[in-house]
């Protein structure tokens, strides 16, 4: 997957998908809200008097901060920190203290080889790394005090790459026997039972499995690493392909898309921004006889080989009375007998959540109850991975599908939203809608989302 630039400061990163863990060590100071910003979240534990601080920092205003008294990062063991080939660490450091042994990443047991990973010292700045039972290291030489300092240790093909502010400090070829695969718990500012503290500042900490991003000298990061900067971000918005928030003066037909995309939307019909009902921001996007439209494009419509999230926020006045005035979101060309591909989505008129499709034989799957009722906002969804379609209400599970085929658009044919073939819909408020391209937000059920970012 592409990983898009995304409205915020923070370069895409290519290899996002790879990173295991992240933290940016942004928030208030004195937090221990420690936020793993990685696609797959860990559980990150602030033992001691670990926290955020606003002292020190080398981006944002904030870093983790270690006062060299039993104060450390802790999260458990995961197969995500086994790394059997290539792999990058790497973190900005602030060192207040050299004496002793100071960890600044170790997955490690001080007595028995076998539960011995990876560790890196601030003190002597050595990295270690036991290969099939033999500690095998390269040097870094010991980190200044009281700066910030960028390290990155990258491995490639069996090379360990050790580096000091992008330049070359070490490497060493012999890192090419098996790894192994500890059950230790990652620890960050000592090791994962807490020996051997680090004193001072961590920043923009990452580990990205099975890539190698550095094997020559190079321009240490400029900015925070690509990811979610706090938990009330979105960490998916890398992959946001539409997201529709519906606000805007009462009447307004500028319907403005807040992806990275900035899809043109259209409104036909009377279809124009509502205060007259909304689930977030006073305003929502109201039909009365009208529908939107925005033209062809892959991130819209070519998905049925990757995850995808269809999700928004409805609000039904009047339930439709004909068979196909019944999908507030929709894609495709909505007449059976054309003999062209198409999907839909939506609320049927029987207040059940429904998923339609077109193979060259029209197919459904819709939830087995009245799921919407009238006058009441809903959340409805509908997610696809690894062939399995699923639809959700108000977060709960209410129905899925895997015999699918291949419902693919016609890049004739434009997203329509809340009406099809020049029929508008009405009697209806849409807040909120997101297309997500590349992830399947919700597999099983969850808490419907607040109001979404923008950034």
């Amino acid at each position: 997957m592409t990983y898009k630039l995304a409205n915020t400061s923070q370069p895409a990163d290519p290899y996002y998908g790879a990173v295991k863990l992240l933290l940016h060590g942004d928030g208030a100071d004195g937090s221990t809200e420690i936020f793993d910003s990685s696609l797959n979240p860990k559980t990150v534990t602030a033992v001691g008097n670990a926290q955020i601080s606003t002292t020190e920092s080398k981006f944002n205003g904030s870093s983790l901060k270690f006062d060299g008294s039993g104060d450390y990062v802790a999260t458990p063991d995961s197969e995500d920190f086994y790394l059997p080939g290539d792999f990058t660490i790497e973190a900005w450091v602030y060192p207040t203290s050299s004496t002793g042994i100071h960890i600044i990443v170790a997955q490690w047991r001080e007595q028995g080889g076998s539960d011995r990973n990876f560790s890196i010292r601030s003190d002597d700045g050595i990295f270690y790394m036991n290969r099939a039972g033999t500690n095998r290291s390269v040097s870094l030489g010991a980190f200044s005090l009281n700066q910030w300092t960028h390290f990155a240790i990258s491995v490639e093909n069996g090379t360990c790459y050790g580096f000091i502010n992008g330049v070359l400090q070490d490497s060493n070829s012999n890192f090419t026997a098996a790894a192994n695969n500890s059950t230790e718990p990652l620890g960050i500012g000592a090791y994962g039972n807490g020996d051997y503290v680090f004193e001072g500042y961590i920043d923009e900490f990452r580990i990205t499995k099975g890539v190698a991003r550095y094997t020559s000298n190079f321009t240490p990061p400029t900015q925070p690493f690509f990811g979610a900067i706090n938990p009330d971000q979105d960490r998916y918005f890398y992959a946001t392909s539409l997201l529709l928030k519906g606000d805007g003066t009462n009447g307004s037909t500028n319907i403005v898309d807040s992806s990275d995309e900035s899809n043109t939307i259209t409104a036909a019909g009377n279809a124009q921004i509502s205060t007259a009902q909304s689930k977030f921001g006073g305003s929502s996007l109201g039909f009365a006889a009208g529908y939107y439209t925005t033209p062809y494009s892959q991130d819209l419509f070519d998905w049925w080989t990757t995850p995808f999230t269809v999700e928004a926020w409805v609000y039904v006045t009047n339930f439709a009375t004909t068979e196909y005035n019944f999908l507030p979101i929709m894609i495709g060309n909505m007449n059976p007998t054309s003999g062209t591909n198409y999907w839909s989505f939506g609320v049927n008129r029987d207040a059940r959540v429904r998923f339609f499709w077109f193979t060259g034989t029209s197919q459904s799957v819709f939830s087995a109850t009245n799921v919407v009722s009238l006058s009441t906002w809903t959340h409805i969804a509908m997610t696809h991975e690894s062939g399995t379609v699923r639809l959700f209400a108000d977060g709960a599970l209410v129905a899925s599908t895997s015999s699918l085929g291949n419902p693919t658009s016609s890049a004739s044919t434009p997203l329509s939203i809340g009406g099809f073939n020049n029929t508008s819909m009405q009697d209806i408020f849409v807040d909120d809608l997101r297309i997500t391209k590349g992830v399947a937000r919700y597999t099983s059920n969850f808490t419907p989302p607040g109001s979404l970012p923008t950034y």
